[in-house]
């Protein structure tokens, strides 16, 4: 079975610990929310789950192989940011279809099915802008 494993993760920005001691397994198949408020350490988690961002202590793994320049691991792990519009009137940007075929695009591991499932369940609008 796929694992990523988070093994005491902690990041520091400065004078600032977004993380401290973080650790998890997440199994494939499974989904999860992080909830918390702003400034809580969410975005930097993920982005440090996907090598984005590098940690300050601690390890991801990927079935037992950290993920830091690893592309077969990366390969397996995707984390879609949150996109700023370009104007205030929202015209540029992309939207959810767009978003979507561009992931498919880029990501060789991308399940249209699952993709296609999650934007009916959340009945999103695939010509809305993100």
């Amino acid at each position: 079975m796929d694992l990523l494993t988070v093994e005491h993760v902690t990041k520091r920005y400065a004078s600032h610990t977004a993380l401290d001691d973080v650790s998890l397994a997440i199994p494939k198949g499974s989904v999860y929310g992080l909830l918390g408020p702003n400034g809580a350490g969410k975005t930097t988690l993920l982005s440090i789950l996907t090598a984005q961002n590098p940690a300050t202590k601690g390890e991801i793994l990927w079935n037992g192989i950290p993920v830091w320049e690893n592309k077969e691991a990366l390969s397996h792990i995707c984390f879609s940011r949150e996109l700023n519009q370009v104007s205030g009137n929202n015209m540029n940007a992309p939207r959810i279809k767009d978003y979507l075929q561009a992931a498919e695009a880029f990501l060789p591991h991308w399940d249209k099915q699952m993709a296609d499932s999650l934007v009916k369940q959340f009945q999103l609008d695939p010509k809305k802008r993100i």
